[in-house]
């Protein structure tokens, strides 16, 4: 029985999603639409999260730059079973056909090492939804996403407020060499700043005196916006710098950069929330 913990997970989930597709530009081509992670931990969590967002029965092909694959029989957010893939991605001749369960955690075990192996000096890896050819056994349960995270040791579900000051944290980490002065921002406070100190204290001004009703025209305005936002606040005089206004839930930071590199920079902010 699910609980009102899972019910608001699944609408914070939701809400996640639809801001995402409200902002993001993906890059969609012949083979699959690209997903994007920091590390290999990261390619894995998203590679649970497609599983996860898939309803309906869809074979998922993962291609890595290397041109290997891994394909996945997915329904009702469960994986069913290793279709197949590339056999340079797949020693273990014996794992594709079988049924996954909750029960039968040496699955689990095999297909990451597939997924360790298949992601090994990747750079780029593309996903491709395809419908499957025959409709799967209505008896056949498969394997819930969470429980494979559990197994990986990874967090597939991470508190929303954990999660959005790591995303602040790792966002102004990214943008160190670019920005010349920053401020993170938690429930509305300054928390930790850095950069050039005039700067600075003029970005302190603007989190004290006029961000909270920016936010609220915001919320007021657009679709997702109370759960993640990347947007210029102006120029910073006549110096061809812009300040850019990031916020994820409670946690936000103000940067001072270049216009420039504003492309870029906002590129940085969509990979990271990949």
């Amino acid at each position: 029985m699910r609980d009102g913990t899972d019910t608001v997970n699944d609408t914070e989930r939701l809400q996640d999603k639809l801001a995402k597709l409200s902002s993001a530009k993906e890059n969609i081509g012949a083979g699959g639409r690209e997903i994007s992670a920091r590390d290999k931990s990261g390619f894995l969590l998203a590679i649970l999260n497609e599983i996860d967002e898939t309803v309906m029965a869809r074979l998922l092909v993962f291609r890595n730059d290397a041109g290997n694959t891994v394909e996945l029989e997915v329904v009702n957010r469960r994986l069913l079973r290793v279709a197949g893939s590339s056999t340079q991605a797949m020693p273990d001749t014996t794992l594709p056909g079988q049924v996954f369960s909750e029960a039968n955690g040496l699955l689990a075990t095999s297909l990451s090492e597939v997924l360790e192996k298949f992601l090994t000096e990747s750079e780029q890896v593309f996903v491709q939804a395809k419908r499957l050819e025959q409709a799967p056994d209505p008896t056949i349960i498969g394997c819930a996403c969470k429980i494979l995270a559990q197994a990986w040791s990874l967090n597939l579900y991470p508190s929303h407020g954990c999660a959005a000051a790591d995303l602040i944290e790792k966002f102004i980490a990214t943008c160190a060499d670019i920005a010349s002065a920053w401020v993170q921002i938690e429930n509305g406070n300054v928390e930790h700043t850095g950069g050039a100190e005039k700067q600075v204290k003029r970005l302190v001004e603007i989190v004290d005196e006029t961000l909270v009703e920016f936010d609220a025209g915001l919320n007021k305005h657009l679709l997702g916006s109370k759960v993640t936002r990347c947007v210029t606040l102006g120029p910073q005089g006549e110096t061809g710098d812009v300040v850019l206004y990031a916020k994820s839930m409670t946690s936000g930071a103000v940067m001072v950069l270049p216009d420039a590199h504003l492309t870029d920079v906002i590129a940085k902010w969509r990979s990271l929330q990949a």
